[in-house]
């Protein structure tokens, strides 16, 4: 463990030896890219709700464009984390196959069960089984251009390409604040580069408070799926156990273990906070704040930055994605690897299960 009060280049050098961070910092690029891409292909009907199938870094995206919609759709977005479909999967529904590698065998079940249901479909990956599957089904298909990285460090390429395709496809207006975006990411990624000293750099200063600690995320409203996001990086980049959480709702359940635990000193809270919050989730914020800081444990706030749906998530994801890499280089771990999710797959995929999906 590093005891410093900034995170040098070449601390973070040595252990990041694949670059994390430059991923991280690549967040406006990989969104702008997004949207020079053109589609094809349209629905037979208007969708009275839309099914995004994916995991992992792949399936946050359905959380992003879910959140959008319920602000500004004409339909309903959902996510499925499974092998399995909902049973009210019918004609009427849109289900968005999203993989990056194209080869995530839940994925690949469900977008072939979705078929088998009658209910309209669309993919995106960078190619693979997932790619020839769309074709073979005559499914609109878009491709997630630029560089193969870790799935987990294309979101903005992910989640762009997502959107604008539901854009082409009529379901959600996306462009101009997907561009506006990418102008407002393009101010923050240098606010948190490897040369800003951590006394300028949130990202340095919160990842040097959560040395030695567990960390708890909580956001509130629109802000949910980048609290899930943040403790997910924790865990593949950081490689240190996180959880996160919704306020209102952990004031029903998680704030009594906040208040009961007796070694709280082991824990931070890391509050996102966004302009747009209901005036009652800001005063739960500040009594959950105060609470946990009188029972020893520790608080950390990140605010979101823009007005749009998107700048908002996109700016606080992209200060999560940089906290954990910090953190990474200050446990003297290279964030990229993830060899017990590799030998995971490795194990399931000698079922041969993923290969008889057609």
């Amino acid at each position: 463990m590093v005891d410093m009060l900034d995170i040098p280049e070449e601390t973070l050098r040595a252990a990041d030896r694949e670059d994390m961070l430059g991923h991280v910092l690549s967040y406006p690029q990989q969104l702008d890219a997004a949207l020079q891409q053109t589609f094809e292909g349209s629905l037979p009907r208007a969708p009275q709700r839309v099914l995004v199938v994916g995991m992992g870094g792949s399936a946050i995206s359905g959380d992003y464009l879910a959140a959008w919609a319920d602000e500004e759709g004409k339909a309903p977005v959902l996510v499925s984390r499974a092998y399995e479909l909902p049973r009210w999967v019918d004609k009427d529904t849109l289900v968005l196959a999203v993989s990056y590698s194209g080869n995530t065998e839940e994925t690949l079940a469900a977008f072939a069960q979705a078929r088998k249901q009658g209910a309209m479909l669309a993919a995106v990956s960078t190619g693979a089984r997932l790619e020839q599957l769309a074709k073979s089904y005559g499914a609109p298909f878009a491709r997630i251009s630029g560089a193969k990285m870790m799935p987990r460090a294309a979101l903005p390429a992910n989640f762009g390409t997502c959107a604008a395709l539901l854009d082409h496809l009529g379901v959600l207006p996306t462009r101009r604040a997907l561009e506006r975006t990418v102008r407002t990411l393009r101010e923050s990624v240098v606010e948190v580069a490897p040369d800003v000293p951590a006394a300028k750099n949130e990202a340095k200063r919160i990842a040097l408070a959560l040395q030695e600690s567990v960390a708890a995320v909580y956001a509130s409203g629109v802000l949910a799926p980048a609290a899930r996001r943040f403790a997910n990086q924790l865990n593949e980049n950081g490689k240190v156990l996180s959880w996160w959480g919704v306020m209102p709702e952990m004031n029903h359940n998680e704030l009594v273990g906040w208040d009961g635990d007796v070694d709280l000193d082991r824990f931070t809270a890391v509050f996102l906070r966004h302009a747009g919050e209901h005036e009652q989730a800001k005063a739960r914020f500040a009594f959950t704040g105060r609470l946990i800081q009188e029972k020893g444990g520790r608080v950390v706030q990140i605010d979101s930055r823009g007005e749009t749906l998107p700048e908002r998530l996109l700016t606080s994801s992209l200060a999560g994605d940089a906290v954990s890499v910090y953190l990474a280089a200050l446990r003297s771990v290279d964030p990229t690897p993830v060899d017990v999710i590799v030998e995971l797959k490795r194990r399931v995929g000698e079922t041969g299960f993923a290969a008889s999906i057609k």
